[in-house]
């Protein structure tokens, strides 16, 4: 008798520090009610390019790119130091665009045209490609001051 009762305990025990171990595994996500107010969300692209001027940053090309491509409401390509960088905005207003932002955040990459790229993350922006960029730190460090 003794040993179903250890036997059930033994059972039960386990089951808890399985529910346990799985639970603690799943990773948090981002939730998009919570990002209903986001700082910079009022801001647009033509601030982030002055931001980007003001803060010395030599700007070779600007050039409109389709915001479509990541669920974003307007998107830029710009080019600094002969490299490309991509800069999205989202509006945290619209459902749709703060849940694909959310999953960004989550992924903390994106895939454009068939290409796996690392994001950079501030508020309703996201900045991609300059993970090649000669001028990569201070891009990153601009970007992340723009408020």
């Amino acid at each position: 008798m003794v040993r179903i009762t250890f036997g059930r305990c033994s059972l039960f025990l386990c089951l808890l520090l399985s529910a346990l171990f799985v639970t603690g595994c799943t990773s948090s996500k981002t939730d998009p009610d919570d990002m209903k107010t986001v700082g910079n969300n009022t801001l647009n692209i033509p601030n982030m390019v002055r931001h980007f001027e003001k803060n010395k940053i030599t700007i070779d090309s600007v050039h409109l790119v389709r915001p479509d491509v990541m669920q974003a409401d307007d998107a830029i390509a710009i080019k600094v130091a002969g490299k490309e960088i991509g800069i999205y905005k989202f509006n945290v207003n619209i459902r749709k665009q703060r849940e694909k932002l959310a999953k960004i955040i989550d992924e903390n990459f994106v895939y454009l045209v068939g290409f796996k790229k690392n994001v950079v993350i501030n508020g309703a922006f996201v900045m991609v490609g300059c993970d090649d960029n000669p001028k990569k730190e201070t891009l990153e460090k601009v970007f992340m001051s723009f408020k």
